[in-house]
């Protein structure tokens, strides 16, 4: 049996840098409201790397969004969620405020470099001007500078002379590593990744990984989105699955590889094809619930060959899972006296 000591040691050898609890983000519409993230709560310390995997729709993108208030109208964030950075209320905070967190402190790396890089301006432009609109840098030949010495570190080679290339003279791996080196330029605390391996060949996808585990190898903490366990293997030290906008299942990566306790953990693990070279690739049956058609119970009960009866009306509460982990499944712990009945 796998046992993970890790969520006891850590409180001891870091420090909590963003705190999310109860994060709940809905979509309001005139057809009704779409709950994209239900109930989410989960931490990150400083210099820590977290995976966040689900299939599309899991709400991994909108979680990320969130922290970072970025959900664009409709979304809501509920007024019971609570995200904080070093210990300050992120929700209480205003636009401006909010503007200069993002980049200073918090970086994204979206998951389309072309789509996300101005083909109008050049690399090394448009890393300084990401330094420029966040005020780092004592003068223009200083940010300059940076901004050559981040695209040399994140492995452009000859970075002074390619850094006046546009976008379109970059392969994908270098433009990725170009979103890489912006996010870096004005030292965030904490980085969020949203699929930085996607579309991306295997030798550059393992030289990505190299390069994000590098740049977070000091107090900067990697929060990686992805539908990629493989990728999670690699790279970080915890896992949080999403299911329908919950918690599944959060563990270290030990206890995930190597004793999954969610079904629909179990499942993925077998949808990867990084971690099943040479047997044929699994596939889950049926499909996530769309918008407002959420099934009673348990979210994944409908795609779940281990279903009981009772998993289509309670609602499995995410409780220890006796190895160090956390699991929403009453396959795994004693919800007796800690269900929550959907009532019809």
């Amino acid at each position: 049996m796998h046992t993970n000591k890790w969520n006891a040691l850590h409180a001891f050898s870091r420090m909590a840098l963003l705190e999310v609890e109860n994060l709940c983000t809905e979509f309001r519409t005139k057809d009704g409201t779409v709950t994209a993230v239900d109930d989410v709560s989960f931490t990150i310390d400083k210099g820590e790397r977290i995976g966040v995997v689900g299939e599309s729709g899991a709400g991994k993108s909108v979680t990320g969004l969130s922290i970072l208030q970025l959900v664009e109208y409709p979304g809501v964030i509920t007024d019971d969620s609570s995200i904080r950075l070093n210990g300050e209320d992120l929700l209480a905070k205003s636009e401006d405020e909010m503007a200069s967190i993002r980049g200073n402190e918090i970086a994204w790396i979206p998951q389309d470099p072309l789509s996300s890089l101005n083909p109008t301006s050049t690399i090394g432009e448009q890393i300084v001007e990401t330094m420029r609109i966040h005020g780092y840098g004592d003068d223009e030949n200083d940010r300059r500078q940076r901004a050559i010495s981040l695209l040399a570190d994140v492995g452009i080679p000859d970075a002074a002379n390619r850094f006046d290339d546009y976008p379109s003279e970059y392969s994908g791996g270098m433009r990725q590593r170009v979103l890489i080196a912006m996010a870096l330029s004005c030292e965030p605390s904490l980085i969020i990744a949203d699929e930085p391996t996607t579309a991306l060949d295997v030798s550059t996808q393992a030289q990505i990984v190299n390069l994000l585990r590098d740049v977070t190898s000091n107090d900067t903490a990697l929060m990686v989105i992805t539908h990629e366990l493989g990728l999670v293997a690699e790279l970080c030290e915890r896992v949080m699955v999403l299911y329908a906008g919950t918690v599944a299942e959060k563990s270290d990566v030990a206890g995930i590889f190597d004793d999954p306790k969610h079904p629909y953990t179990k499942n993925l693990l077998k949808c990867s094809p990084h971690l099943t070279m040479g047997e044929e690739l699994n596939t889950i049956p049926g499909s996530m619930p769309v918008g407002s058609e959420r099934p009673s119970g348990c979210q994944f009960h409908p795609r779940c060959s281990e279903a009981m009866e009772e998993c289509s009306v309670v609602e499995p509460e995410l409780l220890p899972d006796g190895d160090g982990g956390e699991v929403a499944c009453l396959l795994h712990t004693d919800q007796e006296y800690n269900m929550k009945v959907d009532q019809p």
